[in-house]
């Protein structure tokens, strides 16, 4: 590590967890042992962070217009989809983005089936502000 000294005064000046600790310094040092091109940090890490997360990096409908489902709640037979960056983790990862037809509203209970290109899933059941409502 470039300076193991000054990492380890930041830890405890945050009061970072030592498992946390250990696991930024193995990030690190991986970071480290990479070619990263100059300027190429902060694209970088971005799009890392994002996915780490389970969050998309790209809209795979970047001009269709989304209401959240906190404003009104969707309806049979309406277009939703669960905001990109909603979850994180696996959870994330299997739903952040998914689009799909409603199917029944259920004691305050969104339930979807996927209409997207990605593996079907059938009965997924939301709260309305966790998701969106297709407009336009």
């Amino acid at each position: 590590m470039s300076n193991e000294k000054w990492l380890a005064a930041q830890f405890e000046a945050d009061k970072t967890d030592a498992a946390v600790a250990n696991l930024i310094i193995a990030h690190l040092k991986t970071w480290e042992s990479l070619d990263v091109k100059e300027g190429k940090e902060d694209d970088i890490l971005e799009r890392f962070v994002k996915l780490a997360k389970g969050q998309m990096i790209a809209d795979p409908e970047p001009d269709a217009k989304w209401l959240s489902g906190a404003v009104q709640t969707p309806g049979v037979g309406q277009t939703v989809r669960v905001p990109p960056d909603k979850f994180t983790g696996h959870r994330g990862q299997a739903l952040n983005g998914r689009v799909g037809k409603v199917v029944a509203v259920r004691y305050g209970d969104v339930i979807f089936n996927t209409t997207d290109d990605l593996e079907y899933i059938e009965g997924i059941r939301l709260r309305p502000h966790e998701l969106e409502i297709k407009i336009g």
